[in-house]
């Protein structure tokens, strides 16, 4: 009998339950397409500002190239010119220069699979947005 009792309350709560989600089913699509559009919209800048920050790290790696280039120029100068002080130096500063250039690279790949990332995060939460608005049109 007190099994009987138990799941008749757990029932009524179910019923409940549903009843609520049913009179308040179009608020609550109403929010959830509010919800997506703002994760739409969070998730687009997101890749925009990846995108930018790549670009910048890219405009900075081809600086670093060029830098490397011109010394490296300089360099083979200086030592047919006998200024091996100067060449050593130049050298140092063309390690220096490669090194930044290697983690240069590594941003950029990280930022590509950032980016590739939030694409797909992008594409995931559009589908999920238009499939909320053709629930509201179907209500």
């Amino acid at each position: 009998m007190l099994k009987q009792i138990i799941t008749l309350f757990r029932g009524a709560a179910t019923q409940a339950s549903d009843d609520f989600t049913d009179r308040h089913a179009l608020a609550i699509l109403k929010q959830q397409l509010k919800d997506g559009a703002y994760a739409v919209d969070a998730s687009r800048k997101a890749v925009a500002i990846a995108i930018a920050q790549n670009q910048q790290e890219a405009t900075q790696h081809k600086q670093l190239v060029e830098k490397i280039s011109d010394l490296e120029s300089r360099t083979t100068q200086a030592i047919e010119q006998g200024k091996n002080k100067l060449a050593l130096e130049a050298a140092e500063t063309i390690a220096l220069l490669e090194a930044e250039k290697e983690i240069s690279n590594q941003a950029q790949e990280q930022f590509l699979t950032e980016i590739t990332r939030l694409k797909n995060i992008v594409h995931k939460a559009e589908l999920k947005l238009k499939e909320l608005q053709r629930g509201q049109r179907l209500a």
